[in-house]
């Protein structure tokens, strides 16, 4: 990974996953246990220390900072067997393959990504993944014709996306 250097400023990114369709009951992750499976499947300490090299901590929140996070989060520790019996409780039909999208053009995502689907793979969800290319405001974040019934202005599952700002 690169180091940013600026003169009395500090550079926090946050990377999230943006989940679209939720509480619409034509996705597949509308249901929270799939949601939750997916959590415990990726097992995020690892990826910080090895892909990451160390220079990432796993958040549950949009914050870094613990003194900011709202209290009693659940910490998602990796627990495949966990994601497993959530999956089967919702149901999940293991030859659906999640959408993920991301729009960076370096290779440390494609690597991420790579990973992400191994571990996916590993608790019984198939992903495939690839890059946006275009209007990026509207592709990630253009809301539904109808908010509460959908169906979504989106055509993928999840999105690898970025949130960033310096910091004094």
């Amino acid at each position: 990974m690169k180091k940013i250097k600026v003169a009395g400023m500090v550079m926090v990114v946050m990377f999230v996953i943006l989940f679209s369709n939720i509480g619409f009951s034509t996705t597949r992750l509308a249901d929270p246990r799939v949601r939750q499976a997916i959590a415990y499947a990726i097992d995020m300490d690892t990826i910080c220390e090895t892909l990451l090299e160390g220079k990432a901590t796993p958040s549950v929140s949009l914050t870094p900072n613990p003194e900011y996070r709202a209290p009693g989060l659940n910490n998602y520790e990796y627990n495949p067997s966990k994601a497993k019996e959530l999956l089967q409780e919702a149901g999940w039909d293991s030859n659906y393959v999640l959408d993920v999208v991301y729009y960076y053009g370096d290779q440390l995502t494609v690597d991420l990504m790579t990973v992400i689907q191994a571990y996916l793979a590993d608790v019984g969800i198939k992903m495939e993944f690839r890059k946006l290319e275009g209007d990026l405001t509207t592709l990630l974040w253009t809301p539904p014709a109808d908010p509460i019934k959908g169906p979504s202005a989106v055509d993928w599952d999840l999105a690898y996306a970025g949130i960033s700002a310096l910091t004094l």
